[in-house]
């Protein structure tokens, strides 16, 4: 989970804040970047299920093994 957020961190899509009352809780606020970002893939992906619909279910499970090692190199 810490490496999820240190590179939503890095893209400035998440800021962490150090709870005043509790300096052990780290509290997570999202920026006004990520606003923006969720807008423009709303965009990008609203036609996506049209688009993958018409796989099969083992074309899918290959396509999300795939995006899973693209996500996590």
């Amino acid at each position: 989970m810490t490496r999820l957020i240190d590179r939503l961190v890095a893209k400035n899509l998440v800021v962490r804040e150090v709870d005043p009352t509790n300096r052990r809780r780290v509290n997570l606020r999202l920026t006004t970047e990520s606003d923006q970002f969720v807008r423009k893939v709303a965009v990008e992906f609203s036609d996506f299920e049209s688009i993958v619909n018409h796989l099969t279910v083992e074309e899918a499970n290959v396509m999300n093994k795939l995006l899973e090692k693209i996500r996590n190199r």
